[in-house]
């Protein structure tokens, strides 16, 4: 998951705006001046063996990278930074309460975000306090992977954060954050994230090697976490929809609706879907839903049918499925378009 930083916004902003840039600027900074050369680390006596060994998939990760999908290799994660906390930022989501909608936030340049990322705990959690003193539902969660798109004057760090991934964990984020590097779409948070998801995990697939019994048991693994994102963004829809039926209500009454959707009907039928695919581990259940919980959901799970359903139809290798999306995003850019994924289900008949 994935934040994206921008610090030349300074001077063309609200000055609530202006604190916030430049706050984050200078996070964004301090993980630049605080990074290492990657040699170096490695032959520090003081830093852990196991911590050495990630820095080394992560540098066979994005070797593998640019080279699966032809792509002119760049210094980025040459340097690694230890952070003096777990996470490398916090995300913050806000939502009305009789509404399932991200509150969205423009920056000139950059474009509009459905969040907000800190680098302060304290800062991340005092932006969550204004939000729900305007009467807001709010979500916040600890960010371990973000990348700046490489638009800055430096290329971004491994992170300590990192370490935390298990392997299949690690080289998915790693692919995630690399394919926003190449591919990214202005002003369409949604479809990068679920764009990045798909070819993150997909390229891992390509990097392990599975064999044929691994990928049966990753291919039951891909088609229950789809089925349980379609159940949770199907949810969402219809609960939403039950806001909008009841029409001017309160902030009390949305409440009393959205505890009742999620003890008697969401809660009942995650449990029933996750028993009917032997699922151990029922994540729906894991989460305390709130409409920005919901709202964060879609943000990153939108598109990850449509990509699904357009790789399936093109039938081709996963390097050339990208290089088919560069080329229709070419044909997009030119078009009158709304959205590109608007722009893709539109050519594509999906």
């Amino acid at each position: 998951m994935k934040i994206i930083l921008f610090i030349t916004l300074l001077f063309s902003v609200s000055c609530a705006k202006i604190s916030y840039v430049a706050e984050q600027g200078i996070g964004q900074l301090s993980l630049e001046w605080n990074g290492e050369d990657n040699e170096k680390v490695l032959m520090d006596p003081n830093v852990k063996e196991e911590h050495k060994e990630k820095i080394q998939k992560i540098e066979k990760y994005k070797d593998f990278f640019y080279k699966f999908y032809k792509k002119e290799s760049t210094p980025i994660y040459g340097e690694t930074t230890f952070l003096k906390q777990k996470a490398v930022s916090y995300l913050v989501i806000g939502s009305e309460k009789t509404n399932i909608s991200p509150i969205m936030t423009s920056f000139p340049i950059a474009g509009s975000f459905p969040y907000l990322g800190f680098f302060k705990k304290k800062s991340a959690e005092s932006y969550k306090k204004e939000l729900e003193e305007k009467g807001l539902s709010t979500y916040m969660r600890p960010v371990l992977a973000y990348t700046t798109l490489n638009k800055l004057p430096f290329y971004d760090n491994i992170i300590s954060s990192f370490f935390y991934y298990k392997e299949q964990q690690l080289a998915e984020t790693i692919f995630h954050e690399l394919i926003h590097t190449v591919f990214f779409v202005k002003d369409e948070v949604d479809f990068n994230e679920s764009l990045a998801d798909y070819f993150g995990r997909m390229t891992s697939y390509e990097y392990f090697n599975y064999t044929p019994e691994e990928k049966k048991k990753l291919k039951h693994r891909i088609e229950s976490q789809t089925k349980l994102m379609q159940f949770v963004a199907t949810m969402t829809s219809k609960l939403n929809s039950e806001y909008k039926r009841n029409k001017n209500i309160s902030d009390i009454q949305a409440k009393e609706i959205l505890d009742t959707f999620i003890t008697s009907e969401f809660r009942v039928k995650a449990k029933e879907l996750c028993d009917s695919l032997n699922l151990e581990k029922c994540w729906p259940l894991d989460h305390k839903w709130n409409n920005a919980k919901f709202a964060a959901f879609m943000t990153y799970s939108k598109e990850q049918s449509l990509l699904e359903k357009l790789h399936k139809k093109t039938n081709l290798p996963l390097k050339d499925f990208l290089f088919f999306l560069e080329k229709r995003y070419v044909e997009y850019e030119k078009s009158d378009a709304d959205s590109f994924a608007q722009f893709l289900k539109t050519k594509e008949n999906l």
